[in-house]
Parts: C-alpha cells; sequence; structure tokens
C-alpha cells in the first residue's frame, strides 16, 4: 500500500469496502436509520479515565502495561488462506478467539484484519508476527508493516470506541480526511472524476457498441445462388476395359443391385507378357513328361522281364549246385568207408572232400544271385528301375507325379487368364437416381473411372443446402451460426445452422448446385444444416440469409481483431 498524504485520500476511501454505493452499508446508515452499535459506557471501561479521544501517538493502555488498549469491537483475522475470530484487538496486535494457522513463535504472515461483523466496515493490509503458539498454532499476534494511512485509521476507530458515546455509528463518527470538504458525502461513496478525454473515449466506445448492435440487427450476408444439395454417389469402373454403350439418362431410376452392363476386361501388356510365357512353358513341359513317360512304361516293361529271366536263371543253377553237393557228400561218405578198410587210401578220400566243399561254395553262390535276381524283379513289379541296388531312372509313376503337379499349374494359368478376361457385371449400389452419365460407353474406361453419378433415394439425415457466397463476405460467417433459408415457393423461411464452409467452390462429390455457376467469381461454398425438413427435392433454389453479429462485425475492426478473438477466447472460423 502506498504511503504519504496523497494516499491518505486513496486509503479514507477503502474503509467501506463494497462494489456497489447504493447496497453499500454506510450509505444505508447515512440515508435510513442507522443501525446502532451499542458501546459499553466510559465509565464501565476505564474508571477514572476521560473519555475524550486522545491523540494517536499518545494512545496507551489505562494498566500503562501495553502501548495500545485492546478494543472489542467485532473483528476477524485472515491468515494463510483462511479466517479466524478475533477477541479483542489494538492497534498493535490482536488475540484470536480460535485456534489460528500453524506456525511458530516469530513467524511473520500476511494477514488482512477485517473489522465488523457480518458487514466488513474496514479492511487493513499488515503483516503479523506471531507471539503466542498453543499445540501449534497461533492465538496471538503482532502488527507489523502496517500503513500510516491504516495506523491512522485503527487509532480513530479506537478512539471513537474509547468515547464511550452509547450509540454511535461507526461509517458516520469518523472524522474526514485532511483535505475533506464539509458537509459532502463520504469520500468512499464518491464517483471519480473523469477527464475530458476519458469521457470522449467512453462516449466512442458506447457509440461504437450501440452502432455495432444495430448494423448487427440489420446486416446480414445473401447468398448469390443456392440450393437444396446432397452427397453424390458414383460408381466406378471396378478395373480397366471396354464398357459397352450404356442405355441410361440423367433422371433413370435404379434399384439396389440392378444389372446396368458386363464390362469387357483388358489384360494388360505386363500380365500377358508375364502369365502367358509360364503357360506355355508348362504345357511344353507337360508334353516332355507324356514322352517321357510312355519310354519309360515301355522300358519297365523291358526290365520286369530281364528280371524274371534273370530270377528263373538262377533259381536253376541254385538247384543245380544243391544237387551237386547232395551227390558229392555221398561219394565223399563212401570213400572215408572204404579208406578206413583200407581198400583205398586217405588221400583219394580227401580229393574228394575238397571237391565237396567246392560244390557248398558255388551253392553259396547260387543262392546269393537268387537273392539278388529276387530283389530286382521286386523293384521292377514295384515301379523302380535298379542297377545293382542303384536307382538308374525315373519310374513312370515318379513322371506321373510330376506331370500332375505341372497340370494343376497349367489349370491355374488358364483360369487366372480366363479370370482376367471374363465380363465384370456393374450393379447399381443403392435405390437411387440417375443425375449424371459421365461415360457413354461404348470405348475404353480405366480402372476407377467414374462411369454415373447417383443420387440416393431417402436418404436419411438433415436437408441440406449448398450456398455459393462471394469470397470477400465469408469473414462474416462461422461455422455453427444460426442462418435462414428462403425455399423457392415456400412463404416462409426455414431455419439451420452452418455445418461446413470451404472457400474453394469446386464441386467436391456433391450435387444440387450447377457447376457452371461456381465459374462466375471468386465464391466460397458454403454448406448449411437445416433444422426441419423442407419440401422440394435436390436442385430446388434457395436463398440464404445470415445475420451479422456484433462479434464478427467488432472482429473486421482495426485494432479489435485480436481483443475478440485472442482475449475473449472466440473460436476462430472453421473453414475446409
Amino acid at each position: 500500500m502506498k504511503s504519504g498524504a496523497g494516499t491518505g485520500h486513496a486509503v479514507y476511501q477503502s474503509v467501506i469496502l463494497s462494489l456497489s454505493v447504493r447496497d453499500h452499508p454506510a450509505h444505508r446508515l447515512l440515508q435510513q436509520k442507522a443501525t446502532p452499535l451499542t458501546a459499553i459506557g466510559p465509565e464501565t471501561r476505564f474508571a477514572g479515565r476521560s473519555p475524550v479521544p486522545q491523540a494517536f501517538t499518545a494512545l496507551q493502555s489505562p494498566s500503562g502495561n501495553r502501548r495500545h488498549p485492546r478494543v472489542r469491537l467485532s473483528a476477524r483475522l485472515e491468515m494463510a488462506g483462511d479466517v479466524y475470530a478475533v477477541r479483542d484487538w489494538s492497534l498493535g496486535g490482536a488475540a484470536l478467539d480460535e485456534n489460528g494457522p500453524p506456525a511458530r513463535p516469530g513467524d511473520l504472515l500476511n494477514a488482512r484484519l477485517l473489522i465488523g461483523d457480518p458487514n466488513v466496515l474496514a479492511a487493513v493490509q499488515l503483516r503479523a508476527r506471531i507471539l503466542r503458539v498453543r499445540d501449534g498454532r497461533a492465538v496471538a499476534c503482532e502488527f507489523c508493516d502496517m500503513a500510516a494511512e491504516d495506523s491512522r485509521l485503527l487509532d480513530q476507530l479506537t478512539q471513537i470506541w474509547l468515547g464511550g458515546r452509547d450509540v454511535v455509528t461507526v461509517p458516520a463518527a469518523l472524522p474526514a480526511p485532511p483535505g475533506a470538504v464539509p458537509g459532502r458525502r463520504l469520500p468512499g461513496l464518491r464517483m471519480p472524476r473523469l477527464g475530458l478525454p476519458a469521457l470522449l473515449a467512453l462516449g466512442f466506445g458506447l457509440l461504437l457498441l450501440g452502432g455495432g448492435w444495430v448494423a448487427s440487427q440489420r446486416m446480414a450476408v445473401y447468398s448469390d445462388f443456392a440450393a437444396v444439395a446432397q452427397p453424390m454417389r458414383v460408381l466406378r469402373a471396378p478395373q480397366a476395359g471396354n464398357l459397352p454403350p450404356l442405355e441410361l439418362r440423367p433422371g433413370t431410376a435404379l434399384r439396389q443391385g440392378q444389372a446396368l452392363v458386363a464390362l469387357a476386361p483388358v489384360v494388360p501388356p505386363q500380365v500377358q507378357a508375364d502369365l502367358a510365357p509360364r503357360l506355355q512353358a508348362a504345357e511344353a513341359r507337360l508334353r516332355e513328361l507324356e514322352e517321357e513317360r510312355a519310354q519309360a512304361r515301355a522300358g519297365f516293361e523291358t526290365f520286369r522281364l530281364r528280371s524274371e529271366a534273370t530270377l528263373r536263371a538262377a533259381v536253376a543253377a541254385r538247384q543245380l549246385s544243391e544237387r551237386q553237393v547232395a551227390t558229392q557228400e555221398r561219394i565223399l561218405q563212401r570213400f572215408e568207408a572204404l579208406a578206413r578198410h583200407g581198400i583205398l587210401s586217405q588221400v583219394r578220400a580227401d580229393q574228394e572232400e575238397v571237391l565237396l566243399l567246392t560244390l557248398r561254395r558255388g551253392l553259396a553262390e547260387a543262392q546269393s544271385a537268387e537273392a539278388a535276381a529276387r530283389h530286382g524283379l521286386n523293384d521292377a513289379l514295384g515301379g523302380r528301375f535298379t542297377s545293382d541296388g542303384r536307382p538308374t531312372q525315373r519310374s513312370p509313376e515318379d513322371i506321373e507325379r510330376e506331370a500332375r503337379g505341372v497340370v494343376a499349374t497349367r489349370d491355374e494359368l488358364r483360369s487366372t487368364l480366363a479370370g482376367l478376361t471374363a465380363p465384370v457385371p456393374l450393379r447399381s449400389p443403392c435405390d437411387c437416381t440417375v443425375v449424371q452419365v459421365t461415360s457413354a460407353g461404348g470405348a475404353f474406361v480405366s480402372e476407377g473411372e467414374v462411369l454415373l453419378g447417383l443420387a440416393e433415394r431417402g436418404a436419411s439425415g438433415p436437408v441440406e443446402i449448398d450456398a455459393l457466397v462471394p469470397s470477400g463476405r465469408m469473414a462474416f460467417l462461422r461455422q455453427g451460426q444460426a442462418v435462414r433459408v428462403q425455399m423457392a415457393g415456400s412463404p416462409d423461411p426455414v431455419t439451420g445452422r452452418i455445418a461446413a464452409m470451404n472457400l474453394n467452390a469446386e464441386n467436391a462429390g456433391r450435387i444440387g448446385l450447377p457447376d457452371n455457376l461456381r465459374s462466375l467469381k471468386p465464391y466460397g461454398l458454403v454448406t448449411v444444416a437445416l433444422d426441419a425438413p423442407a419440401a422440394g427435392r435436390t436442385g430446388t433454389p434457395a436463398l440464404l440469409v445470415a445475420p451479422i453479429s456484433i462479434r464478427l462485425l467488432l472482429q473486421q475492426l482495426p485494432g479489435l481483431s485480436w481483443f475478440v478473438t485472442e482475449g475473449r477466447g472466440a473460436a476462430a472460423p472453421h473453414l475446409a
């Protein structure tokens, strides 16, 4: 708070705190019968002391123990974000009627002394030094860093209370500050005087606001062209091909799923260059496998016959060896008997034994050859070509297995080519009406090319209006702004709100407004959603009337655009 004689008057004006002079407590006390504040007589408070107010510098307690006497005028002390009741106070400090904020002796807290309850008669800003603490909470404090004007104010209130008058109206009894003119209202109730520049600025501001309000009531943005509109559904070519002539005209009604025409696809050259060689290679490989399979079958039959002949020869050789061994065993037995009787020498018997061993070795070889021949015949019967137990060439079954894989590849390639060249039927995507025929048919169309523009019948959602507004007027419109729409042939306007704004008025997939109107001059496109259904089908002419609000009008004035848009947090226009 400022100090000095120049600020004393301003501080005095803040004694009675209120935002409205009409509701000010002191004003009611002065204009009506004042609410009395009954004080105890001076002889009851300080026996033997004179009730005459003393000077500020000499005011002391009757006992002399304290520099300032205590006052029991109702007051509250605001500290640490909370308000506490005061038991008594003086010019030097206060004792709380309840435990105060958590503190320790010697702590300095920012505080404000509020005199009067429930109506605040005076408020003094100061700092409180904690003197006594109970259970960790302050119960008494000393006033510090108080401005001279606030000290004088408390001194005057104390002298009034000590004066001992039976009925005293505190606001009216406060002495006038230095320089106050007698007979006038309290300074706290006086309106500040305005200089000529301030009055001129205030008058200009009021004139500007009034003129803007009147202008906003009479000014409006009108569209040059408007019509009932809706999103347009399109039918596109699913792939490139030759499109037969279309027997459709604007206004033709279509049913959902209705077949319109069959598109003859054209296989791209790169696809043909990829699939054709692969198909030719598959067919050539299949022919090779057919020849190899025929040769394998003939060779397999020869191999089987040879294996059977080999087995028969091996069996015959084994049987012959068995007979020879049996005969030689009998001969050896006779020779051994004659040798034991001395008829033949033992040498002759040993020679016959050696011959028997040779025949037995031949029998073993014959049996092994028979087993090999039988294994070879089993391989032949199982479709395996072997030589010395090792495969020599593929069997017909192996060739047949590969041939089946090649046939599957060939059929897949043929199916792919057939699918690429099969006619593709085009069907209506909805119950709708033809509004545009962009391709008459009888020519090649690319994939994704728009063929038809369709308007869905019975579409759900609000009726929409597309309006062309000159680009210079788009600044006075905002998305969500309430507007009026006058339909052709309807006597009463229809209300709605701006749903979208686009500074580019080119057709963005909507029907209703003729495209040739969009290029007449720079236009912005405004889409309005009507609040209620309106008579008229797509393309019905209309007129958009958008009143200009005072906020939008002020935004166009130099120096006020930032204050209205940024300072007040107004939403910026939404432009697509």
